[in-house]
């Protein structure tokens, strides 16, 4: 996946993540992919370029862990030793900023998914 089309969808990922109002979710990386493959058969416009091998019992997204990994390395998300991955929210409030300044028509939309997440993952 080229760098801008994944900047794209980490961005949607981030949103939807800050969007859902959880503080942690499921560190279960299988649980993780099935929640975002369902998401994108449900809104597909939004999902096009997160690509999933369903070849295998659950559905799994290269794209997805490699998104995934950069949260970690950036301190975006963290692992808490248990079983889940906490939602760093301290820088946060800028990229809500910065998310309702430049797709404020899609804002909407973003919560939708994001609510569907929230009910998926939990």
């Amino acid at each position: 996946m080229e760098t801008d089309i994944i900047q794209k969808q980490a961005n949607l990922i981030r949103a939807i993540l800050n969007l859902s109002g959880l503080e942690k979710i499921t560190a279960n990386s299988g649980k993780i992919h099935k929640v975002f493959y369902d998401l994108k058969q449900e809104f597909p416009e939004y999902f096009k370029r997160l690509m999933f091998d369903t070849n295998g019992h659950i559905p799994v997204s290269e794209d997805l862990d490699e998104i995934l990994f950069t949260f970690k390395l950036s301190g975006r998300i963290y692992w808490d030793g248990c079983r889940h991955y906490k939602l760093c929210r301290e820088e946060e409030s800028k990229f809500i900023k910065e998310l309702e300044n430049n797709y404020l028509k899609e804002i909407p939309k973003i919560k939708e998914i994001a609510d569907k997440f929230r009910g998926y993952i939990q």
